[in-house]
């Protein structure tokens, strides 16, 4: 069940157009993100926020990813490749 982002302790209603709507602020929310929010908050270029939520939103309709995040997932650190001298 999606959280409000205005009022986390408010309860959340589904209505058309896969928006929802807060009950105590009356507001209404999607659960997605503009690239350009995503840009402004990692501090990255439009273009390549754009490209990540391509992606993300690839992988979230694939039935096989689904399957892999049941229960708790813990996500830490990675790094993939590139020489050691150069990670920071």
């Amino acid at each position: 069940m999606p959280t409000s982002p205005f009022d986390p302790t408010s309860q959340v209603y589904k209505c058309a157009n896969n928006r929802y709507r807060c009950k105590n602020t009356g507001k209404y929310f999607n659960k997605g993100i503009s690239s350009h929010q995503l840009a402004k908050d990692v501090g990255i270029t439009q273009k390549s926020a754009w490209f990540v939520l391509q992606r993300l939103r690839y992988t979230f309709q694939s039935p096989i990813f689904k399957t892999m995040l049941d229960g708790v997932v813990e996500i830490d650190e990675t790094f993939i490749g590139g020489k050691n001298k150069n990670r920071h």
